[in-house]
């Protein structure tokens, strides 16, 4: 954090700008910094912790933001090697295997990229057509020029986290994100994605005790477990005020997992029924007070009717994981499906993966019937499933291997069957990805993608580095054939890694070879580069309360903003298509005009209205509002409001 520290660009000063706001907030929800008088809408529980952190050690904020960064990355390698390392030691592995795959784990989740890099490098040294290219279908990688250098230059770091993206001519057609946990730690975005990764393990480790629980579970376990009840119901409803999109993923693997304990046990399916929805009743009422003011703009989930994800790309980004995976799959096949499954058995693994398949079908022929005809429904259905037949037969086969270790397993299978859990709940998430989609302001399956995908990484990530401990220890084939089978698979694994591993060593070689000062604040960065804004800033940021200010309103993404974010004051409107996410685009419209009027206006009386509507205690007059409203300004505010703060770039007016 110390070589990359500056918080600008990306969702770097909305983040920051929640986390001052939320430091500054006397009451909660929390005010909106880039919408004044209004609460944020959003989940920022993440922002809430970090802010607590920030304030209890007294740091300043822009230092506290580096260091929340650290934080979190410390925190999910923490998680994730404890799991792990409880896994091997659960399945009978010694203290130095448990260590040494608990480090595995940690490499696997935040140290390793998908294999695009590998593209990135073909493309740099001209290999390959214009057509192949075209075939490949990243953005980014149209047409090669051969220039020689290992990588193309430019933003090609950016483009791992944009594979899934179907072009024609150009123009994207499902644009997505596919970003994963090294790129979200090197970017530095505080965002809620981030901050739910140690949280997020939480969850997995609970949902492995409750699989290892001995006892039968129902009201009598309950009340010897008061505490451990507790902190599931705390630890499970904390994701939905952390990252909403998590609550759901884990709270159905957290009940899965119970299912299996339930069916290992030979308990009560009642019981178990019962137990989960009180659970799950506890973890969203005692986050009751941020749902009852929560207010999420999305209009419900969705037929995907776009573009698949191709084959190519789904081996891109998932390539290691599923190669890890299927080999523990296999190996665990051999002993635990040597004996065909009876019918009832079959039924069971192949109902839950079907379903959503069959309810997409169906709601596509109804669309169908009265858009383009039932028949060409039926072929767009028809279609789907092909496509996805190759990963429905693998997530059956991984669920009958689940149910039949969890009903016959030892003690010592338990561990494997959660590997198993956690790699079925992983692939069947990218299932879900091509059938439905989260609708939002942006009309595609984007957030659903972004969102899913990275979970997916995290559950992958379990799986494959147990899978590998597994595979390498029970794995011992005694005829030839098998054994160079072996020697060949371990190869490939080899080759995976080398993939996975060219774009963090690229990035973070670059970053620890470049010669620059080291800081942990995050703002000290303006004093280099405009130090009269940072004087005003500091300004601000000294004043009592939480005064609304005005600043000039642009595009996204961009300076603007920077004064509300920086200070966590609110501001009458901070960056229009940020807020257009959480409240429509009516209201941030409104208000950009308004701000617009209260700078070009030349009606004094019409000014003075909406400052006093809005309750504006400070205008801002620095370069941006210079640039978009004219040098006129300072006469006209002159005239009504005082002067708070000046120097030769900035004015600050105190509205009397």
């Amino acid at each position: 954090r110390a070589m990359d520290p500056d918080i600008a660009g990306t969702e770097k000063p909305m983040d920051f700008a929640f986390l001052n706001a939320i430091m500054r907030s006397t009451y909660f929800p929390p005010y909106d910094p880039w919408f004044s008088g209004q609460a944020i809408s959003y989940y920022y529980f993440g922002y809430l912790m970090m802010g607590v952190m920030t304030k209890a050690t007294g740091v300043a904020p822009g230092i506290g933001f580096n260091l929340s960064l650290a934080l979190l990355f410390a925190l999910t390698a923490t998680g994730a090697f404890s799991l792990v390392h409880c896994l091997v030691r659960g399945a009978g592995g010694g203290a130095r295997a448990a260590m040494g795959f608990g480090l595995v784990v940690v490499a696997v989740l935040l140290f390793l990229s998908n294999l695009e890099t590998v593209l990135e490098v073909a493309y740099a040294q001209g290999l390959g057509s214009e057509g192949f290219w075209g075939w490949v279908g990243i953005k980014g990688l149209a047409d090669p020029s051969g220039m020689g250098d290992i990588f193309p230059g430019g933003s090609w770091w950016w483009h791992a986290t944009r594979v899934i993206d179907t072009l024609a001519g150009g123009r994207s057609l499902d644009y997505t994100i596919t970003e994963f946990p090294l790129f979200s730690f090197l970017l530095g975005d505080l965002h809620p994605h981030v901050m739910g990764l140690p949280f997020v393990l939480m969850a997995l480790g609970l949902s492995l005790n409750i699989l290892r629980t001995r006892d039968a579970l129902g009201l009598g376990w309950a009340r010897k477990n008061p505490v451990g009840v507790g902190a599931i119901a705390l630890a499970l409803g904390s994701l939905g005020f952390i990252n909403t999109w998590d609550l759901p993923i884990y709270a159905a693997l957290f009940c899965g997992a119970l299912a299996l304990q339930v069916l290992r046990t030979r308990g009560k399916p009642w019981v178990g029924i019962a137990l989960a929805l009180g659970l799950m009743m506890g973890a969203i009422l005692l986050y009751l007070p941020f749902y009852m003011g929560f207010r999420a703009p999305v209009m419900g989930i969705w037929l995907w009717f776009g573009p698949g994800t191709r084959a190519l790309h789904y081996w891109i980004i998932w390539g290691l994981f599923l190669f890890t995976g299927l080999s523990l799959v296999l190996a665990l096949a051999q002993r635990w499906l040597s004996v065909l499954p009876r019918g009832r058995e079959v039924a069971v693994a192949v109902l839950p993966v079907v379903l959503p398949l069959a309810l997409w079908s169906v709601a596509r022929l109804a669309f169908s019937a009265f858009t383009e005809g039932w028949w060409l429904g039926l072929v767009r259905a028809l279609d789907k499933f092909w496509h996805l037949l190759p990963l429905m037969v693998v997530l059956v086969f991984v669920l009958l291997l689940i149910l039949r270790m969890a009903r016959r397993g030892s003690e010592e299978e338990t561990s494997s069957v959660f590997a198993l859990t956690t790699l079925f709940f992983g692939l069947f998430l990218t299932l879900g990805c091509e059938l439905f989609y989260v609708r939002d302001l942006f009309g595609n399956r984007m957030n659903t993608v972004f969102k899913l995908y990275y979970q997916v990484w995290v559950l992958l990530s379990i799986g494959a580095a147990f899978g590998t401990y597994h595979v390498g220890r029970y794995w011992r084939p005694g005829a030839m054939a098998g054994r160079i089978f072996r020697v060949g698979s371990w190869v490939l694994l080899g080759a995976f890694l080398v993939g996975s591993l060219i774009y963090p060593a690229e990035v973070l070689g670059g970053l620890v070879a470049g010669e620059r000062s080291l800081t942990l604040d995050g703002l000290a960065f303006l004093e280099r580069e405009d130090n009269q804004e940072k004087g005003a800033i500091d300004f601000l940021r000294g004043v009592d309360g939480s005064p609304v200010i005005v600043e000039a309103v642009g595009l996204d993404y961009t300076e603007y903003g920077r004064v509300s974010a920086y200070t966590g004051l609110p501001a009458v409107m901070g960056q229009v298509m940020h807020e257009a996410q959480w409240r429509g685009l009516g209201p941030p419209r409104r208000r950009a005009d308004d701000v617009a009027r209260i700078y070009r206006s030349r009606d004094v009386e019409e000014v003075r209205a909406l400052l006093e509507g809005y309750g504006v205690t400070y205008v801002y007059l620095g370069p941006r509002e210079r640039a978009d409203y004219g040098d006129g300004v300072v006469e006209r505010f002159g005239t009504f409001m005082e002067v708070a703060f000046r120097n030769e770039g900035v004015t600050i007016y105190k509205v009397r």
